[in-house]
């Protein structure tokens, strides 16, 4: 995108409509069906002409700055029904389609705290909707569009104003049942997000973007369905579901269509060398990828040289991969390689002590580095998060962040919104966000080291434990209630799920694999998430606080040295 032209772009309206304007007839967006084969396309006019049909009938059912669910699965008319929401002023609100045997609960619960006026989505899912839930009194009097019905060009469409501070979209960022989040995403955040990510990538006009990410979460709405808009190239989208049943087909896109940039967890490069053969690695030519972003969860070191060993025979360059941090209360990007990352060898028992020392034979952890700053208007800073001193190069601390990214907090969440989002530094600098992270800087480039959140990311998932402790205490009742530790194993280079759960006292003679099977089941369908094991242990037993809180950190340890006063253990 033209500088100039992007320092007077202030909202995602604005930059659309630009674009539509400098190059209407520009492929915007590719859809893939399941097999790889061309579903559904559009131009940057055509875009823009949809997305002010479907904004004119928001405003005819919604007050301006209201909040718009938005259930399209993945699709064309999920990115046309998103800029809808900007050209219509309103908040849209992004959510995993429902499928109505799960997520109910999750959907409720995300339902009751944004309040929306309006859902759109499709004909299937309004009828289902109505089925299941949608007279339920605790959901309020909710509109439902099926968006097919939405005809016309637009015409009446009346411009909201161009106000940077406006709010865009809520990110939910627990993804469960328990307490959903909205992050309070302003058009100037993804405006300047796009910004500095565009720079910091190197993105060109020519360039082409694959993406098969979940464009309801942070990386896939901002990266797979902005970045094409800002800069003004194609992106190739297709469904998450494509890629999870079969990763060939991500790789096969990028060598059809000639793909140059692409983002992606870990977990997504490993199963691709896991799961695509040497016949067809043989088939792909991905010469032309030049920008293989890992992003969403922690970057290994031992998935990159997987990775170039699998497919570098493939024309796959290795200087392509690029390691990123971010998360969605900074809107997307924090920080970026400019290059193949670094790697650093430290030792794994040090880091626990917040020291950096170079690793030993026995006791080694490789740390990759997520680059440099991507704003210089943005500063990191690495804070002891009991005391809020600032740390120097090397020290290990909580990641503070500030700049034109910071999302405005959590929605009708003042305290919470406090905490995260206004802390200040032992001296009164501030505010910065607390990104709950540890990390360290060396030579300007930022390496996270771990959570002081108990969060569990698997496979790209951020789990909150206490969400799938409730989960599984739920699935049997055979056990006892309030009493269960969800922690992450990090194995062989991967995080694994691990459950401990106490048994009911009066259960004289437990049903321990009818019980390891309900949990089993229940966790992996609420959350999309194999569970690595399984423990069940006597009553009262389970690690706990003084005050009788229990101590996940703990349980993680004793489930390793043996210590757990296990009833039954089952580890896939």
């Amino acid at each position: 995108m033209d500088t100039r032209t992007s320092c007077r772009v202030a909202t995602v309206a604005d930059l659309l409509r630009s674009c539509a304007q400098r190059q209407p007839d520009g492929r915007a967006y590719t859809f893939l069906d399941r097999d790889g084969q061309v579903q559904d396309q559009c131009t940057f006019a055509e875009l823009d002409r949809r997305a002010a049909a479907i904004a004119e009938r928001i405003q005819a059912d919604c007050p301006p700055d209201g909040r718009v669910l938005i259930l399209h699965p993945p699709s064309l008319e999920y990115v046309a029904s998103f800029f809808g929401c900007m050209y219509a002023g309103t908040v849209a609100v992004t959510a995993y389609p429902p499928n109505f045997t799960r997520r109910l609960d999750r959907l409720r619960a995300l339902i009751h705290d944004s309040r929306p006026a309006l859902a759109i989505t499709t004909a299937r899912i309004v009828r289902a909707a109505r089925a299941h839930f949608i007279e339920a009194a605790e959901l309020g009097d909710i509109g439902w569009l099926d968006t097919a019905t939405v005809a016309g060009d637009g015409s009446g469409w009346i411009p909201p104003s161009a106000d940077p501070e406006r709010l865009a979209f809520l990110q939910y960022t627990s993804g469960t049942t328990g307490t959903p989040r909205g992050v309070m995403v302003r058009h100037g955040n993804l405006v300047h997000n796009a910004r500095i990510i565009y720079d910091a990538v190197g993105y060109r006009p020519d360039d082409r973007m694959v993406s098969w990410l979940p464009p309801y979460h942070d990386m896939g709405l901002i990266a797979g369905l902005l970045m094409p808009v800002y800069g003004g190239f194609e992106t190739v989208l297709m469904a998450p579901a494509t890629f999870a049943l079969d990763p060939y087909q991500w790789l096969s896109a990028i060598s059809r269509h000639r793909g140059t940039t692409s983002y992606a967890p870990n977990f997504a490069y490993d199963l691709c060398v896991d799961r695509i053969g040497e016949r067809q690695r043989a088939d792909l030519d991905l010469s032309s990828w030049r920008v293989a972003v890992l992003g969403a969860e922690p970057t290994r070191a031992a998935t990159l040289r997987r990775f170039i060993g699998a497919f570098e025979t493939s024309g796959f360059c290795p200087a392509a991969l690029r390691s990123g941090y971010g998360l969605a209360e900074s809107t997307l990007a924090v920080a970026v390689t400019r290059e193949f990352p670094r790697v650093l060898d430290v030792q794994a028992s040090a880091i626990e002590r917040g020291e950096i020392v170079d690793a030993v034979p026995a006791d080694r952890r490789e740390l990759v580095s997520t680059g440099l700053s991507v704003d210089g208007d943005q500063r990191v800073r690495i804070v002891a998060p009991d005391t809020g001193e600032v740390l120097a190069d090397g020290g290990v601390g909580e990641v503070w962040l500030s700049g034109p990214s910071v999302a405005a907090g959590y929605w009708q969440r003042p305290e919470q919104t406090v905490a995260t989002f206004e802390a200040r530094t032992s001296t009164g600098d501030g505010p910065y966000l607390r990104t709950g992270d540890l990390g360290f800087l060396r030579d300007g480039e930022l390496y996270v080291t771990g959570r002081i959140k108990d969060m569990i990311i698997v496979r790209g998932r951020n789990l909150y434990p206490q969400d799938v402790e409730q989960c599984a205490l739920a699935s049997h009742p055979g056990l006892r209630s309030g009493f269960a530790a969800a922690c992450g194993l990090d194995l062989d280079g991967e995080e694994r799920l691990l459950v401990v759960a106490e048994l009911r006292m009066d259960g004289e003679d437990p049903d321990v694999s009818g019980i390891i099977k309900a949990v089993r089941q229940a966790v992996g369908a609420e959350f999309d998430v194999t569970v690595h094991a399984v423990v069940l242990v006597r009553s009262g037993t389970l690690p706990r606080t003084s005050s009788g809180k229990v101590q996940r950190h703990v349980a993680r340890i004793e489930f390793s040295s043996g210590g757990l006063v296990e009833v039954a253990r089952w580890v896939d």
